[in-house]
C-alpha cells in the first residue's frame, strides 16, 4: 500500500544527456570548416566577378629600404568608391611595378619614369598613362618606378634598386608640391652609411591586414565597402563640399623664394643632383618637370612651383619639362578628376604629349 508522501511525489522529467567535450569539439570543428569553405566560396566568387576592388593607397607594403613599395605579381581591379574612375584591371610585375610586363634584358634602352602616385597613374588604365603613351610614342621600353607618396630621396633609392638591370636613354623626375615635406619626413627615419650618406627609409613591416589586402578579393571588398559605406555618410555634410573644392585651390600662391640654407630645400636638390649623378653614370639624359597645379591653372595665376623646380633645373644644369605650360588651353575640369587630385585619361595624353617632344632629341 503506498503512503501519501508517495503519492504526492512529483516526478522529475527526463533530462536531456550531458555535452560531452568530444561532441563540443566536433561542433567547433564543424564551425570553423562551414566558415572556411563559405569563405573559400567567397573568394572564388569575388574575384571571378571582379570584386577585389584596389581603394585609395592599396595596394602598399613597407619595403626595409624605400620605406614602402607595390605588392609583387599582383593583378587587382581598380575602381574609385565614389565612381569617378574604374573598374579595370591594373598589374603589379615580379619586381612590384605598375606594369603587365617585366623589366626589359640589361642593355635594352629605355625610359625611366621616377615619381609619386601621379606617376604611378593607378587611376587610369595601364594603356593611358602618360608613362605607357610615352614609351608608345619614342619606341622604347617606358618603366614606371613611381610610387605613391615617393619624392626625391626614394626615387633616387628606387633608381639604386634597378640601377644594375635598366639601361636608360633618358631618366624622367616628376615632382609635386608636398614633396618638400615628404623629403624631410623621409629623411628624419633615414639609415646612413659610415660617410652619412642615405642608404635606406625602413617601413613598417606588414600587418596581416595589409597581407589579407594584397592576396585577397574578399579583404579588398570589405575595405571598399568600408570606404563607400564612409563617404556616403560624408557626402551630405559641409566637410564633403570641402573636400570638393579644396583640390581646385592653389596650392602655391606666391613665388617661392627659400633661404640659401633652408634644410627642406637644400634636401631636395641633394637628392636631385643625386639621381642626375646615376643618370651621368648610365649615360642618361635626366629631365626635371612638376605636376601642374590645377587650382593654379584655373585661377590663371602663375605655377610657382613649377616655376621653382624650373630654376632648380637650371641652376644643376639639367633638362625642365613645363607641363604646365602644356596644360594651358585645356579645361582643367577635364584634366583632373573632380574630387581625386590626379589625372584623367585626357591629362595622361596631355603630359604625354609635352614629356616625348621634350624627350625625343635627347634619345635620338
Amino acid at each position: 500500500m503506498t503512503s501519501v508522501a508517495q503519492k504526492n511525489r512529483t516526478i522529475d522529467p527526463p533530462q536531456p544527456p550531458s555535452k560531452t567535450p568530444h561532441a563540443v569539439r566536433w561542433r567547433f570543428k564543424t564551425l570553423l570548416v562551414s566558415l572556411a569553405l563559405g569563405l573559400l566560396i567567397s573568394e572564388l566568387v569575388a574575384r571571378a566577378l571582379g570584386w577585389g576592388y584596389a581603394v585609395r593607397t592599396f595596394p602598399i607594403v613597407g619595403d626595409p629600404v624605400v620605406h614602402h613599395w607595390q605588392p609583387r605579381n599582383l593583378s587587382v581591379t581598380v575602381r574609385d568608391v565614389g565612381g569617378q574612375y574604374g573598374p579595370f584591371e591594373t598589374h603589379f610585375n615580379s619586381d612590384g611595378l605598375a606594369m603587365r610586363s617585366e623589366l626589359p634584358p640589361a642593355g635594352t634602352p629605355s625610359v625611366i619614369f621616377l615619381g609619386d602616385s601621379y606617376t604611378l597613374g593607378i587611376e587610369v588604365h595601364e594603356a593611358h598613362r602618360f608613362v605607357t603613351r610615352v614609351g608608345d610614342r619614342l619606341g622604347l621600353p617606358a618603366l614606371n618606378l613611381g610610387c605613391p607618396s615617393f619624392c626625391p630621396l626614394l626615387s633616387r633609392l628606387v633608381l639604386e634598386r634597378f640601377e644594375d638591370r635598366v639601361t636608360p636613354r633618358a631618366v624622367v623626375l616628376m615632382l609635386y608640391n608636398n614633396d618638400v615635406a615628404d623629403e624631410s619626413r623621409w629623411r628624419a627615419t633615414a639609415r646612413k652609411n659610415r660617410d652619412g650618406r642615405i642608404v635606406g627609409v625602413p617601413g613598417d613591416a606588414h600587418t596581416l591586414w595589409r597581407r589579407l589586402c594584397e592576396r585577397s578579393a574578399v579583404a579588398r571588398l570589405a575595405l571598399f565597402a568600408r570606404e563607400a559605406w564612409r563617404v556616403s555618410r560624408t557626402r551630405d555634410l559641409p566637410t564633403h563640399r570641402l573636400m570638393h573644392d579644396a583640390p581646385w585651390l592653389p596650392a602655391v600662391t606666391s613665388p617661392i623664394r627659400p633661404h640659401p640654407s633652408d634644410p627642406s630645400w637644400l634636401n631636395i636638390r641633394e637628392s636631385i643632383l643625386d639621381i642626375r649623378q646615376i643618370c651621368a653614370q648610365k649615360d642618361a639624359t635626366l629631365f626635371l618637370c612638376a605636376v601642374p597645379d590645377r587650382g593654379a591653372l584655373r585661377s590663371s595665376i602663375p605655377d610657382y612651383f613649377s616655376d621653382y623646380v624650373g630654376q632648380i633645373a637650371r641652376e644643376c644644369e639639367i633638362e625642365f619639362i613645363d607641363l604646365p605650360a602644356a596644360f594651358r588651353g585645356h579645361d582643367p575640369q577635364k584634366l583632373y578628376y573632380p574630387v581625386d587630385i590626379h589625372f584623367t585619361e585626357e591629362g595622361h595624353r596631355i603630359a604625354a604629349e609635352a614629356i616625348a617632344e621634350s624627350l625625343a632629341p635627347a634619345i635620338k
